[in-house]
């Protein structure tokens, strides 16, 4: 069955051919992959047509985990192989999260640490420099310090994470606190134990990368341990290649007429139909939206109705 879902190719190939340009050169399709990616940011930013409000799509906070780790050991399974600029890191048994981007993994044996880079599974890293020379066999060590590295599209948090279950075990609750109160609680301290407390806490700048960010806790854990982590998707750029908008499949053909409008607007230098078709569409996203993903749509309220359990 074919989807209605329009990829952000076929977004740049209608602006395009609205444009009239049947063999559109290298500069014309750039020129039209920015003005759809014009109109992508001004959907994502919800602005209610003839308002000054926003309304916030709730396809922009999903809820994935994230793990939090004691020192974690192992043992390399096989030297690393070293290829410009970085180095594959394998070792014999699961001790890699992904949470672990950021951190050094030690080898014992040299005392050579590498900053890891990448994760590909629980046994297998990416890793920074040359790393070739390392033996087979080496002691690993990542050390915790109470930071973990958040999705790269993290674009902050939505809500209070909360623990995942585990077999066997009580946990607390996890409260947000400031960064100042973290930092004091480690100088008095270094007890680990199940985190009770969490800030956010950015990554040293990158020119050329978009802001990371930290889960700074406390204590630091004695027990590696999953929470659940509710944040906003900070999205990255449409392409003009085989890839769908953020946005479910109801709201793509708002964004191509976004696009179109940004592309009727930079030729025109005035408010024509293309505008007009796309303020109509960007109130009829938002009122779909609102009824039909939102906690308090109609679908959602009539199986709390129905169920009688609280919402």
């Amino acid at each position: 069955m074919a989807s209605l879902g329009m990829l952000g190719s076929a977004m740049v190939d209608e602006i395009e051919a609205h444009m009239g340009w049947a063999s559109p050169t290298v500069a014309q399709s750039a020129w039209a992959l920015q003005r759809l990616n014009d109109g992508y940011d001004r959907f994502l930013k919800g602005k209610v047509p003839g308002t000054q409000r926003f309304h916030d799509w709730l396809f922009m906070y999903p809820y994935s985990t994230i793990t939090v780790w004691p020192t974690m050991t192992g043992a390399a399974s096989g030297a690393p192989t070293y290829a410009a600029p970085t180095s594959t890191v394998t070792s014999a048994a699961a001790m890699f999260y992904s949470s672990m981007i950021g951190h050094s993994v030690a080898f014992t044996t040299g005392a050579t640490s590498y900053t890891i880079t990448s994760y590909t599974s629980s046994t297998v890293v990416g890793v920074s420099g040359d790393a070739s020379g390392e033996a087979d066999g080496d002691v690993l060590t990542v050390t915790a310090n109470g930071l973990y590295s958040l999705p790269t599209d993290f674009g902050g948090m939505s809500d209070e994470p909360v623990y995942a279950y585990a077999s066997g075990a009580s946990l607390p609750d996890f409260g947000h606190t400031s960064l100042r109160t973290i930092y004091r609680r480690m100088r008095d301290s270094s007890t680990a134990g199940d985190p009770l407390r969490w800030a956010l806490e950015p990554k040293v700048r990158v020119a050329a990368a978009v802001q990371g960010w930290w889960l700074r806790v406390d204590p630091v854990p004695g027990t590696a341990r999953t929470v659940i982590l509710p944040y906003r998707v900070e999205v990255t750029a449409l392409t003009d290649a085989a890839v769908y908008p953020v946005a479910p499949i109801e709201h793509h053909r708002t964004i191509l007429q976004c696009g179109k409008a940004a592309a009727e607007q930079q030729q025109t230098h005035s408010i024509g139909p293309e505008e007009l078709r796309a303020q109509e569409m960007m109130a009829e996203s938002i009122a779909f939206d609102a009824q039909m993903y939102s906690n308090a749509g109609t679908i959602q309220s009539m199986y709390d109705a129905d169920s009688g359990l609280e919402a």
